[in-house]
């Protein structure tokens, strides 16, 4: 959560409660901290080197990103709007990869 803040204090946005826990995409999004995808996307690298790892489609046209550190050290995960505002909605520790199948 901490990297969040700083991030967003760095990009001149405004800091909230970032961990999405309910409700509907618009609402967490009022609360995430939100940039330019450029923006987030060199802020995650320049201040904690982490880069894209993963994509899925969210719906409504928005895809949802995972970036991690290359050792998965640290993790952030992004939803990108289709007007190309990229919130941050997630961000954690010790990103583990799983092979799909496999017991968790």
């Amino acid at each position: 959560m901490k990297k969040i803040i700083a991030l967003a204090g760095a990009l001149a946005l405004m800091a909230g409660s970032a961990i999405v826990l309910g409700g509907t995409v618009a609402q967490a999004q009022a609360q995430m901290p939100c940039a330019p995808y450029k923006e987030v996307v060199d802020g995650l690298k320049r201040n904690h080197d982490e880069l894209p790892a993963g994509l899925g489609d969210a719906g409504d046209g928005m895809a949802l990103l995972l970036f991690r550190t290359p050792s998965g050290s640290t993790w952030t995960l992004v939803i990108v709007r289709p007007d190309g505002v990229a919130c941050m909605v997630a961000d954690g520790q010790s990103w583990s990869d799983i092979v799909v199948g496999d017991p968790a």
